[in-house]
This record gives structure tokens, sequence and C-alpha cells, in this order.
């Protein structure tokens, strides 16, 4: 096998190199051919059963449930399968996909060959193209004689449902007579997936006659005993679980720096006199050439931003990857996205002469499966030396040939860098492997820019968890429908599931409401959708269209809005293609090439590339747009409104907003704190004028908080970052298992939290533990580049205030408080009972409040409320391009009241006056301002501040103390004024007004609300005073 620590010394290339000696798992004195003399003749049969393998067999021959873990090349499908051959069990086997489980099941039908037993794979796929050969009865003949069946959950979802609906499908005596169930790869599942499939085992309990045994496979969940009580209260079997080491062969690790670094620290310390600005970190590297290898991204970046010249760092990765086409094991290239595998394998192999181009592929989802099967078997025989792939290689795939893994560009996630990794060196034969890791990303370049030591320190976090709750809403949401719809469960149904479904509004009167209905149609097993994706449709210059791979239902709302950029095909959408009775559905989207062109032709598109020309001139860099977008300088997002479940389980809505175009520049910034010098760069962020299509809906636990008017949106945000990467950095929670959202209408405030797979994690969250572990961290220099990968526009905010981590932490100490606050409050209270006056013209009160609503293009809606224990006003005016509408009526009540010598209950006086100041309202100001003077003004948020010692009062939370219900939150306003500003977009029309009937109803509601809960408030703490 060749070194490539040789080869780049050889070619002149400085690395960090570093060697993890080879683990081996136990042995013990038995093989394979001793339990099962038929395999003698396989290259299985004379190996040695590692400990685990043993221990593993022999837990499932005592009728246990098995729970193996252990790393990857410990032998894992071995370990039950040879359970299953010698006892000849009859066994259905669930791997993620098959397409990712090729070689396993390769495997599996090897051995079942040799000893005669039956084995099969079938998923969609696989069932269309048996049922162009056998009729529907045959097929499931054909299933039911397996011994061995493997498939995938989406078909098994599917299949269940119909057992379940109809009482028969393919796998109807497959499931009903299986003795075994094995559930491999467990940690290639999101929560909400796990959550499904602990409910299919629930529901194939019932339908199976045997008490099916379960054997789980993993590498990396923390919390097995959770698991094996589940398995153990399900057939009450006794669950064994088994730990194992992983088989590695000793391995090096070279992290490429690039030619030559000796001749540029040189000509850098040469210029040193011009690099001004820089912390002791940098002026020591240009002094110490180790220290300028370990900071080397750093000082570059930091020469270029003092407009020193350095020479190109970037080199020909080809120059490397030729050296191992003639190696003896088989090379593995992983890159960041399925066009950069194609550029790399096409320049290797136009490098070769004819007869070696062979030996070289790429290997992703948009090649057919055919090939990438044929590929993978070309890699196995060693007619294929080097492979590229974005990620389709890195889970589940055992290729035992390969030796190397190539990092073009490391993943964002260590549980995705280490399933990477875990595709080499898994054969005994292999001498030694190899990771090279080519900085060639903006993540890892951000990463080198802080030195060494923060790669080593990324290198050595703990991996994140595998989250799994057993006890998650949506496995009980998931049995519940299935239950609720069969003829053969239904009197199955527990209390439990039948309370979730009454509260999610699923069922009513014993019979499915149309949103149930909704809902059992959309609940697959990869999305809450269809199943069958949105069409991808490439128009190119002659105007032929290509349709292109399928998206997702959530893909379509998160990241193929018009405007958006294409990363798979080098494309921008230009429109959606929209259907339905009501023209509400997307039914494809179109994209064209990405260039300046195509754009100007575009009107919603040829202002925003002029700002993105004019953007880059200011900043004294050459536009171009294209190097711009695949060096990662020119991004696209959507900024999607989430409406979360408001505590606890329910429906989150997601709604995209807007489009906008994030342009970094090429020249770095610098920023010295502490002696350390920090590069960061310009960004400017351009709104695209495009509008908006398409919504995402699942079940998830989510939590929604009012925020104090007072408080600084950027800060809270900063806080809630800070808090997501101490869940990360102290707890394993991976990042985006929690997402937040923090939005500001007018002075009303708030943030909401949600889990885009539902988890169940927020309300099992520890909140006074946290707090404790929240204000005992010490943030790293690694933290700073998580925060900055964690959320970019928090970071921006961050380096404003110097990367204060107290300040981080504080709000984030903040953040939990908020969390806290409803507990707190309705604690205080339940001291006292409290009896209040019913509400009156009489008591010569009369609550005001206002509110401002901004929506798209300068228009907006200013709300005034007046409630005096009676009557009940609510006035909506219109606000468009800086004018509002008339306010004599407002003024007229306001004016009577006045008159007739009421008192003005006001909950925030701050936030009302500097909402009038900022529209520029001069009669209701002058009003506010008599009304103060006469001592008039009743304001009572400080009041209740005092009274309950807290540091922050919102108005929603604060209701809880009398137990206020209220039907129309803040949150559902800001879902509405999404919803409205959707259509707006849509129709362009000027009589935007006739577009926002519901959310003018939400809007009476929820100010009359208000006006009547500051009313009532006032009594409640004038009367607890008095007590």
């Amino acid at each position: 096998m060749k070194d490539t620590g040789t080869i780049l010394k050889e070619k002149g290339y400085d690395f960090y190199y570093f060697k993890e000696e080879e683990i081996k798992p136990e042995i013990i004195n038995l093989r394979f051919c001793d339990i099962l003399p038929e395999l003698k003749e396989l290259d299985i049969g004379n190996k040695y059963l590692y400990k685990h393998q043993y221990e593993a067999y022999n837990e499932l021959l005592k009728g246990k449930n098995l729970i193996l873990k252990s790393g990857t090349g410990s032998g894992k499908t071995e370990a039950w399968l040879i359970y299953v051959l010698s006892k000849k069990i009859k066994t259905l086997v669930i791997y993620p996909t098959l397409a990712l489980a090729n070689d396993q099941i390769k495997r599996i039908e090897t051995y079942s060959e040799k000893l005669g037993i039956k084995c099969l794979a079938i998923d969609s796929l696989k069932k269309s193209e048996f049922l162009k050969e056998y009729n529907r009865t045959k097929l499931i003949e054909i299933l039911s004689n397996q011994d061995i069946l493997v498939t995938n959950p989406a078909f098994l979802m599917f299949e269940i449902k119909n057992i379940a609906k109809k009482g028969k499908s393919l796998l109807h005596n497959v499931i009903k007579y299986a003795n075994l169930i094995v559930i491999d790869e467990i940690d290639f599942y999101s929560p909400r997936e796990i959550a499904l499939i602990l409910g299919l085992l629930n529901l194939i309990k019932m339908f199976n006659e045997r008490n099916l045994q379960i054997a789980t496979l993993t590498a990396m969940i923390e919390n097995p005993e959770d698991l094996a009580k589940f398995y153990t209260n399900l057939n009450k079997r006794e669950t064994a679980i088994i730990t194992g080491k992983p088989f590695k062969v000793e391995n090096r690790t070279y992290v490429i720096l690039g030619k030559n670094l000796k001749n540029i620290w040189e000509k850098l310390r040469k210029n040193k006199d011009k690099i001004k600005n820089a912390g002791d970190d940098v002026i020591e590297a240009l002094d110490n050439f180790e220290k300028f290898k370990d900071n080397y991204f750093k000082v570059i970046e930091v020469a270029r931003a003092n407009e020193v010249e350095v020479e190109k760092i970037e080199f020909d990765i080809n120059e490397i990857l030729l050296e191992y086409i003639d190696d003896d094991y088989v090379t593995l290239v992983f890159t960041r996205g399925i066009n950069k595998a194609e550029e790399v394998a096409k320049r290797l192999i136009h490098s070769l002469p004819k007869d070696l181009q062979t030996r070289v592929a790429s290997h992703h989802h948009l090649i057919s499966k055919a090939l990438r099967v044929s590929i993978e078997e070309g890699a196995r025989r060693g007619k294929i030396k080097v492979l590229v792939s974005p990620r389709t290689l890195s889970q589940g795939i055992d290729i035992g040939t390969i030796a190397r893994i190539v990092h073009i560009g490391l993943p964002e996630s260590l549980r995705e860098f280490y399933q990477r990794e875990g595709r080499k060196g898994r054969r005994e034969e292999i001498p030694f492997s190899e990771s090279i890791i080519i900085p060639a990303s903006r993540w890892d370049r951000h990463l080198l820019s802080r030195g060494k030591e923060a790669l080593d320190s990324w290198l050595n976090l703990p991996i994140e968890k595998i989250i799994i709750n057993v006890n998650n809403k949506y496995r009980v949401l998931f049995e519940a429908i299935i239950k609720f719809t069969s003829p053969l469960l239904k009197d199955k149904i527990n209390e439990e599931e039948k309370e979730l479904l009454l509260k999610l509004g699923l069922i009513s009167k014993g019979e499915l409401t149309e949103r149930g209905k909704e809902v059992y149609r959309k609940l697959n097993f990869y999305e809450f959708a269809p199943p069958y994706g949105i069409n991808r449709i490439l128009i190119e210059e002659d105007g032929n269209k290509y349709y292109l791979e399928e998206i997702s239902h959530v893909d379509l709302v998160e990241k193929f809005q018009p405007g958006c950029f294409d990363y798979s095909s080098e494309s921008i959408v230009v429109s959606h293609k929209i259907g339905g009775t009501r023209g509400r559905v997307v039914t494809a989207i179109e994209e064209e090439k990405l260039n300046p062109i195509n754009l100007l032709k575009k009107e919603e598109l040829a202002p925003v590339y002029e700002e993105y020309e004019e953007t880059k001139i200011k900043w004294n860099e050459e536009p171009n747009l294209y190097l711009d977008f695949i060096t990662g300088k020119l991004s696209s997002e959507v900024l999607c409104v989430v409406d979360p479940p408001r505590k606890g389980f329910g429906k989150y809505l997601k709604i995209p907003n807007r489009v906008y175009w994030r342009i970094k520049s090429f020249k770095p910034k610098i920023k010295i704190i502490d002696n350390r010098t920090i590069v960061y760069f310009d960004h400017k962020v351009i709104e695209v004028p495009t509008a908006t299509y398409g919504r995402y809906s699942d079940y998830t636990y989510g939590a929604t908080y009012e925020l104090d008017p007072s408080e600084d949106t950027s800060l809270i945000r900063i806080g809630l970052t800070y808090l997501m990467l101490v869940l990360r950095r102290k707890l394993q929670i991976p990042f985006e298992t929690i997402l937040y959202d923090v939005i500001k209408y007018g002075e009303k405030k708030f943030f909401g939290l949600h889990e885009p797979n539902s988890a169940g994690l927020i309300v099992n969250l520890d909140l006074l533990n946290l707090k404790k572990i929240v204000n005992e961290y010490v943030p790293d220099n690694l933290d700073e580049i998580l925060f900055e990968a964690l959320d970019e526009y928090s970071y921006s905010d961050f380096l404003r205030y110097n990367l204060d981590w107290n300040l981080a932490k504080r709000y984030a100490l903040k953040v939990l408080d908020y969390m806290l606050l409803s507990e707190k409050i309705i604690a205080k209270f339940k001291e006292k009972e409290i009896a209040i006056p019913k509400p009156s013209r009489a008591l010569k009160l009369v609550s005001f409040e206002s509110l401002f609503l901004p929506l798209n293009d300068d228009k907006g809606i200013v709300l005034f409320g007046i409630f005096d224990g009676e009557n009940l006003n609510v006035f909506k005016i219109h606000k468009e391009y800086g004018s509002l509408e008339d306010l004599s009526e407002v003024v007229k009540v306001l004016s009577r009241a006045i008159d007739e010598k009421f008192n003005f209950i006001i909950y925030d006086l701050f936030s009302t006056e500097k909402l009038l100041k900022d529209l520029n309202i001069k009669s209701i100001l002058y009003f506010i301002k008599s009304l103060k003077e006469e001592n008039k003004i009743i304001e009572i948020k400080e009041d209740l501040k005092n009274l309950l010692n807290l540091d922050m009062a919102p108005l929603e939370e604060v209701e809880k103390i009398a137990g206020i219900n209220r039907e129309i939150s803040i949150f559902d306003i800001s879902i509405e004024i999404t919803k409205a500003n959707q259509k707006i977009s849509q129709l362009k029309v000027s009589s935007w007004k006739n577009y926002i009937k519901y959310l003018d109803e939400k809007l009476t509601k929820y100010i009359g609300e208000n006006c009547k809960s500051i009313y009532l408030l006032y009594l409640i703490l004038k009367e607890y005073k008095n007590k």
C-alpha cells in the first residue's frame, strides 16, 4: 500500500500528521464453521468469532432481545445472522435503505445460499420489478416462503397501513409468522423516524403470532437502557445489551496545507512591517515556521486583509489522487456535493490514459441504481481504485478493500465525519489506513483559520448523541391514527392515544375529522407529505426541458423558492408551476443555469443582480457570479416563519416568507480580541423580491415565549445561539435538534422553539440544571467557529460586541428565565385567593392598547383598542408609503373617555409612547402627555414586576396569574401576517387590503383580548395589594 506521507514530501507539500493505534475486538477460540460447518468453504468460515458476536449469539439463543453496540467493521451483521442460520429462524430485517445495504444483503445471500435458506430483499422499486414478472398472488406466495426478508422502513410502514386498513398486504404472512425482527443502522435515523420505527414494532406485535424477538444494531446510541426497557415491555422478553470494540487498523491522518509553505512564510516575514492590526498569535507565527504551519490559514487571511500579496495557496488535488490509481487498495474521496464529486472524478479520468480511466468512478443518488451496484462490485474486485462520492457511500456500505478516505472539505457534523471514516480499514489484511483532509470548503477553511488547535478540538469533541425517546408522542400519534382507522385494531386504542387524537382535533364523534384524514394520508416515513416528490425542471438556453431528481416537500419550502440557488445543478429557481383547485399547490419548480444573462432577463432577479454587482465593486472586488457561487461566497437562504406548538406536542407550520442572497467578501477583515487575531469577512444580505409558495407542516414539540418589549432581540438571539452551543458541547445534543426564531412586530417581541424532527427534548429539558450548566460553562477557541456555523446572523451581531462570552452567557440565562417564567408566576399567586369586582363603566377605568404590524413594501396596520369595562372599541388604521388613514374615530372615543373622567390603564407606557413617536401620531401622544400630567394614567407592568420580584413580565405570561385564557396570541398573529404577505407577494396587486381579511379578524380579537386582560390584571393587582 502506498504511503501518502512519502508522496506529499516528494511533491513538496506541507501538512499536519498524527497517528491512531489499531483497535481490535477480543477474539474467542471458536470459528464460524464450528457453528455452521456449511460456511467452511467461504472466507468467513475459518475466521474466529469476536467475543461480542458470540455473546450476542448466546443471548439470542436464550430467547432474549438484543441491543448490540459496537463500532464499524466489528461484524454486527454476522452476530445475529449465525443465530438465524443455525436455527432457521424466520426473520424480517430492516435497513435504512436497500441501496445503502447492498453489501450486507450480498453477504446474507451468500451465507444463506450455502445453507439452503431462502433470502430476498424488497422495497417499492423492487416490488414494481417483481410485479412485472409475477401476479400479486404469486408475489405474496414468494415473499411468504422466504426465511429472511430484507426491507426498508418506508416500505414496511406502507404495508402495515394496508394490513391495518384492509387486513391484507404483500407482507401479511411475513409479519404474521416472523420470529425475529432485526433493525440495523439505527444511528442512521432522525428522532422522528426512530419514533415511527418503535411504533411499527408495536403494530407488528399486534399482527404477529410468534411473540417475535427484537435485535437492534448500533454504533453510537448513548441510552440503550431506555430502548431495552421498551423492548421488554413490548414482548415480555428480557433484553440483553452487548458492547464490543470496533475493528480498526493503524490509521494515519494528514491535513494538507499547501505547497512550498516555507517560501510563502519567508516572503511574508519580509513584509512583516506591512501587516498591521495583528494579534500576538500572528506575530509569533511570522517569527516561527512551526507556529506558522499551525496558524497557516489565519496568517494568510491576515496578510490578505492588509493587502500583502500572497502566492496562490490552492493546489491541484489531481496531483495527489493520481498517485492512488495503481495502489493495492481503494481510495474513497468525499466531497461536499454532487457537482464537486463529478468535477473531481471527470478531471481525474481525463488525466489518465484510456486503459486506466475505468479505475475512477463517481457514486451518488443521481446515478442509476444498477450502475451504483456495478461500481461497488468493481471496487470490491479491485477494478476501481478511486471512488468519488458526496455522501451515498458514507453510511452502511462495506467495501472491504477501502484503505484510504480523502475528505475534500470537512462535513459540519462530527457524526458524518466518523461515518465517512468508518468505511475504511475494515479488513485484517490492510496494513494501515489513511485519512487525508484537504481544506476546500468555507467551513474547514474557517476552522483552520483559527489554527491547528481548533481542528484538533473539533476532531476530539464527543460525538453527537442519537436521540432516542421511547415516550415520543410522535410514536403515540402514529399508533393511534393507525389503530383508529383499522377495523382490526380500533378496539385496542388506549386512553392516552384517544386523548391525543381528540386534543389534536383529529377525531370527532367517533370519526376522523378532515384534519385527521389529512394526517393519515401524509404520515409517511421520510416526511409528513404525500409519498411522491416535487418535479424539478431545468430549462436550457435552447428551450429544451430536462427533468432532474425530484425534491421533497420540505425542501420546496426551505430551499427551492424562486430566487434560490440549486447547488446540485448550478442553477437558479426562476418560477414555480402552480396547480390545484385554488391555485395553491406547487406541482414543479423551473430552473435556469446560473449566469448574469439569465438573471437580467427576469424582472424580479435583475435588480438583485445589479445590487450584487454594486456591492462587489464597493468592496473593490471583481463581480463574478459563478466564482462566488462555487466558492461559497454567494448563497441563498429562505427565511421561513414557523408556527410551532405553543407548549408541548402539536402541529407546526412552516411558511416561506422571503428569499435572500447572502454575499461574503473575498478580502478578509481582522479583529483583535484578547491578543488573538479573529479573521472575518464583510457580508451583505440582499432581499429577493420574488413571491413565495407552499407550506410544510408536521407534528412535533415546541414552545413559544413572549418577551418584554424592552428586550433587544439581537441579544436574545445571541443568548439562544449560546444556549444551543452549550447543549452541543456539554450534553452532546446535535445542532438543529432544537431550532429557534426571534421575531419582532412593532413593539411586540417573542421567541419560539421547535424540533424539526419530533424528539421530545424540549419538554424534557431540566431547565434549572441547564441554568447551572450554562453558568459554569467556559467557552474555548472552538466555540467561536461553532457559534458562526450555528447562526451566521447571530455571529455578525456577536462580533459587534467583541465576542463577549459573558454577555452571551447572560442572555442565555435570560432565555432560560423566560422559559421558567410561567411556572414562577403561577407559584407566586397560588398563595392567595383573590376576588375582583366585575368590570363595569361605573369603575371609571378604561384600558388602552396599541400595536403596529408592518407588512411587505412599506405597508402596515396600526391598531388601537379601548375597553371601558363594558364596551370594546377596536380601530384598524392602515399605513401605506408613510401615510396613515384618518384617526378621527380613535380621537373621538379617547376624548369622550377623558371628558367622562376615566382613568387610563396602560400595560407598558414606555412601549406605547415609543410606538406613537415612531409613527408620528402626535394627536394621541398629546392625550397621553395630558393624562400623565393629571395622574390619570395607571401603568401596571412595573407594579407587577416589583410585586412578583421579576425581571420581566410579558403580558401573555402574566395573564396566567388569574388563569385568563386567550384565544389569539401574538404567535397566531405572526403566522397570519406571514400568510397575508405571501398572498400579497403572489398577486402583486395595489388593493392589498382585500387580502388581509383573516388577519383583520384575528387582529380585532387579539387587541380586544389584550384590552380585557389589561383591565382584569389591574383589578387583580389592586386586590392583591389590598390583601
